[in-house]
């Protein structure tokens, strides 16, 4: 086992060989806030991951946008199969990880709630030119959101764009039907079985990351 990200409220864990619906594969584990620190660590040791298939499993009301975008971006790098399943809260930045799933392997639970929504910065003792500056690049992340949901979705940005700025842009609550409708994900859980995880050995991890260096 990897334990990534100490920047995150409770971490990020890798899982090599997991057993998920009597399928071995790479287990993901993202929690709580989402936040820059440590980032790059994910980025390298996701890398690692000896597994064709990754399962990301999601309980988090999100946090630093870029972080999930980096994080979303290394998902994607592997050329893996992926899976994300919500669990819970899914919300604002960790929606932007739910839509690294590969096609029609976008699951969220039963009750669980999913949460998209414009973006947000404190501008607090700024300048008039800070502010516009700051502006112009929520409008930005806002817009590149919305592509990302069109990816995976049927409907056009200008819906995920309506859809976000909901609520004087704080968007909406969702429940799995109308995250489904939304075409923000394609399926229900099963329910939940903790997966079952062992920690790969030494010689092993070694071995993975003497080929990144090396190839």
């Amino acid at each position: 086992m990897a334990i990534i990200g100490k920047g995150m409220e409770y971490g990020i864990k890798i899982y090599h060989d997991a057993t998920w619906n009597n399928k071995t594969v790479a287990l993901v584990q993202i929690d709580g806030t989402i936040m820059s620190s440590n980032v790059a660590d994910f980025v390298r040791d996701i890398k690692l991951v000896p597994n064709d298939h990754i399962v990301v499993e999601l309980r988090s009301t999100g946090g630093d946008i870029d972080a999930a975008f980096t994080i979303r971006a290394a998902l994607l790098s592997t050329h893996k199969k992926i899976t994300t399943i919500c669990y819970g809260y899914t919300a604002s930045a960790a929606t932007i990880i739910a839509q690294a799933a590969s096609g029609g392997a976008r699951l969220m639970s039963q009750n669980s709630l999913y949460l998209i929504h414009e973006c947000t910065a404190d501008m607090e003792d700024m300048t008039v030119e800070e502010l516009e500056h700051q502006t112009q690049k929520l409008r930005t992340h806002n817009n590149s959101i919305a592509d990302i949901y069109v990816r995976k979705g049927s409907f056009n940005a200008d819906y995920y764009r309506k859809l976000m700025a909901e609520n004087g842009g704080r968007g909406r609550w969702l429940d799995l039907n109308e995250a489904m409708e939304a075409c923000l994900v394609d399926n229900i859980a099963p329910t939940y079985v903790p997966t079952e995880t062992k920690k790969p050995s030494f010689k092993k991890r070694l071995k993975q990351a003497l080929k990144i260096i090396f190839g």
